[in-house]
């Protein structure tokens, strides 16, 4: 069980565990203007979309393709302040259908396609692009983001010229992305992007995360203090 400042997370059954990935998404995304819904493919234990209900007070529809990760996210959602935003569906995102479009759409995604196997099929699954590819999510996308939408998530820092490049061969533009630097001994690990179908002006930042071991720079207690608790 993860608490934070005004929502707990038990995680028991999601494969994915609370982490600093997760955390930082849910801190960093922006809403384009007028945003009406967001959509959360890969909920795991619901925090992303928890943490967006928290922000902006809109709906979310909270997709996870594993059953038992569904059950404790509804939990979470059920058990939270912001119970009236989050819906979470258990639902493949790849058949997942949805009548209207999503203004913004979140995503904590599979990573990893070359590393070693988790021997936790769930975990595997949860962490492995074998089952939800870069090109498969994209579609995604494509299909369910609104025309003035923005698409956010995080990736390996390794991979992520390579997802920003098929991304653009469907349309969608990196306009807003932030180096993850661990420690300033460290070279960035992460990257945050967001991709919108208009090509704006693209903004870069980076944020190192530890001065050192336990202690974190200002810049990263300003962009998540409304969430940990000793922040």
């Amino acid at each position: 069980m993860f608490t934070f400042k005004q929502f707990v997370v038990k995680q028991q059954h999601s494969a994915m565990k609370v982490g600093t990935d997760g955390v930082l998404l849910g801190s960093w995304v922006e809403t384009p203007a007028l945003c009406k819904n967001i959509l959360d493919i890969g909920t795991g234990t619901g925090l992303v979309a928890l943490m967006l209900a928290q922000r902006f007070r809109l709906p979310i529809d909270a997709v996870e393709i594993d059953t038992d990760a569904a059950f404790e996210a509804k939990e979470n959602v059920d058990n939270s302040p912001f119970s009236e935003w989050v819906r979470v569906i258990n639902s493949d995102i790849r058949t997942f259908d949805s009548r209207e479009k999503y203004d913004l759409i979140v995503c904590n995604p599979p990573f990893f396609v070359d590393s070693m196997r988790c021997p936790d099929v769930k975990r595997s699954q949860a962490r492995h692009s074998d089952n939800l590819t870069c090109e498969d999510l994209l579609s995604v996308v494509e299909r369910l983001l609104s025309n003035n939408g923005f698409f956010s998530l995080i990736y390996p820092i390794n991979e992520a010229d390579f997802f920003v490049s098929i991304a653009k061969k469907k349309g969608l533009y990196c306009v807003r992305e932030l180096n993850v630097i661990p420690t300033p001994k460290h070279t960035p690990k992460r990257k945050l992007l967001t991709f919108s179908f208009e090509n704006k002006p693209f903004v870069s930042h980076s944020l190192i995360i530890e001065k050192e071991r336990h202690c974190y720079t200002e810049e990263y207690k300003l962009l998540t203090k409304d969430f940990y608790l000793n922040f």
